[in-house]
């Protein structure tokens, strides 16, 4: 199967554009093209293709899915037209999509900790906490906070000088709309340019802003954002976790994640530790990993996370205020 086939069946399960496909998007999927199966048939078909453990499926697992003999490649295949055509009217205006409040939370405090302190975005910032109703997705809706946004990932990606400022909240003037719209194709170009999957979104998706498509779109960014100082030049460190015969242009080569995987099973192991992580999904659920990992670095300067406690949110919040100590905004 050709890249672009691939890539397209791949953009349809992947509804929220994470650039990972959850079980909850496969099940969608495969009902929305007559192949309703239960919640325990999806977990076992997600299983036999995730390949890091993270519970869900990343693109790197899809394209080597569909070459295997799993269950869900046998079901893909069988549908594949249908899913294609999925594909095709995705974000359609009667589509119904939720949001994850906690995760437009978190957005928003990277957000107002990277951009807080910018000028061009006093009338939005700092964004306020509003579970119900984040004004995340309206402050996203004229293309400049995007804009700022993504020329953090890359300053070269995005001309200043191009950005229509004060435009926000303008509809009824028609020479502000051409103006918002020209901040949203000049965002949308941006994202492409720094390495995020646009599909199927242009303009008016961003001025109408569906809390879905918003999400999705912040997230490739702001997984640019977080990702982007691991390289040699910024941690020369990274030597360390070289494997065997490997070369360092072979570790560099690897996807940020899989590299940050590689750096806390480094950590694990210097600590003594027989704990090792897949993904960042169920391994780190019970909180001991990054108990373990934050003792290894900060010693003494952290409060022990008292692993005996059998509430996983009270273990979590000892975490976060340990981690408040060093990575406070």
């Amino acid at each position: 199967m050709a890249a672009k086939d691939a890539r397209s069946l791949f953009d349809a399960f992947d509804a929220d554009q994470s650039g990972r496909i959850s079980h909850a998007e496969v099940a969608e999927v495969l009902k929305k093209v007559g192949e309703t199966r239960s919640a325990a048939q999806i977990a076992a078909m997600v299983r036999q293709v995730d390949q890091d453990n993270d519970g869900e499926v990343s693109w790197e697992e899809f394209e080597a899915m569909l070459r295997s003999d799993a269950s869900l490649a046998h079901l893909v295949d069988k549908r594949r037209a249908s899913i294609n055509q999925l594909n095709i009217r995705q974000g359609a205006g009667n589509s119904q999509h939720s949001f994850n409040s906690e995760e437009a939370e978190a957005f928003a405090e990277v957000i107002n900790s990277r951009l807080g302190g910018d000028d061009k975005l006093k009338a939005v910032l700092p964004l306020a906490h509003d579970p119900t109703a984040p004004p995340l997705f309206a402050a996203c809706a004229d293309g400049v906070l995007l804009c700022r946004l993504i020329a953090l990932v890359d300053p070269d990606s995005v001309d200043a000088r191009a950005i229509n400022f004060g435009v926000l909240g303008k509809a009824a003037d028609r020479k502000a709309t051409f103006k918002v719209v020209e901040n949203c194709n000049l965002a949308i170009n941006a994202a492409v340019d720094v390495g995020c999957r646009v599909t199927n979104i242009g303009p008016k998706d961003v001025m109408n802003h569906p809390p879905h498509l918003i999400l999705g779109l912040l997230w490739q960014v702001i997984r640019l954002l977080l990702t982007a100082k691991i390289s040699l030049k910024e941690h020369p460190e990274m030597a360390r976790l070289l494997e065997g015969d490997e070369t360092l242009s072979q570790l560099l080569a690897l996807p940020p994640e899989k590299i940050l995987v590689r750096w806390l099973n480094y950590h694990l192991a210097a600590a003594g530790s027989e704990r090792r992580v897949r993904g960042f999904g169920r391994d780190l659920q019970d909180s001991e990993v990054y108990a373990i990992v934050m003792k290894q670095l900060y010693g003494s300067e952290i409060k022990p996370v008292d692993l005996s406690v059998p509430d996983l949110t009270k273990r979590a919040q000892q975490v976060l205020d340990n981690a408040g100590r060093f990575f406070a905004p």
